[in-house]
């Protein structure tokens, strides 16, 4: 009689649970965050304060709740983005007066050309890192977010010409609808 009542009740439980449980609904829209970038946050996240360099670095995450694909392009987009490579460029490590320093101390005392050597090697490794890594982390012009998935990748404005305020319009593929987000840091 207990296993049986026991039986019911776990049958009971069970039912109210699944009750509760809706699938994933496919309708559902993107959802937009934004992050404005401090001194902090980029020399974290990107290893140098590109706010000093003159861009200002937005994090865009798209989350893509649908069973639909979107398309976010660096032309819909109301704020004027840095050419990545300019960025890169700008981020560059540069140690030619470190390395004429010590290449003019090497002059006078040979040893000195041992750290000249090896500071130039090892900023131009750190600037191929860097190079990659921009490239990476940035959006490109054309992106597509697939279904269920999500998107999450920083654009590089000019400090002259950031707003505090923009738009930012996804594309339908299949539907060519347009989906406009409006947002503020």
């Amino acid at each position: 009689m207990k296993k049986i009542n026991k039986g019911i009740i776990s049958v009971v439980c069970l039912s109210l649970l699944c009750l509760g449980y809706s699938s994933p609904r496919t309708d559902d829209l993107p959802l937009l965050a934004t992050k404005k970038f401090t001194v902090a946050d980029s020399k974290r996240y990107l290893g140098r304060d590109l706010l000093s360099k003159g861009y200002q670095p937005l994090q865009i995450k798209i989350k893509n709740n649908s069973s639909r694909s979107y398309e976010f392009s660096l032309s819909r987009f109301s704020q004027t983005c840095a050419d990545v490579s300019d960025v890169i460029n700008a981020g560059r490590t540069n140690t030619t007066a470190r390395a004429t320093g010590y290449g003019v101390g090497a002059l006078f005392v040979w040893p000195l050309a041992i750290p000249a050597i090896v500071d130039g090697i090892g900023s131009s490794q750190s600037n191929d890192v860097v190079a990659r890594d921009y490239s990476e982390k940035s959006a490109k012009n054309i992106n597509i977010i697939g279904p269920y998935s999500s998107f999450n990748k920083v654009v590089f404005i000019p400090i002259s010409r950031y707003q505090n305020t923009f738009t930012l319009s996804l594309v339908d593929v299949d539907s060519q609808k347009i989906l406009t987000f409006r947002a503020g840091t």
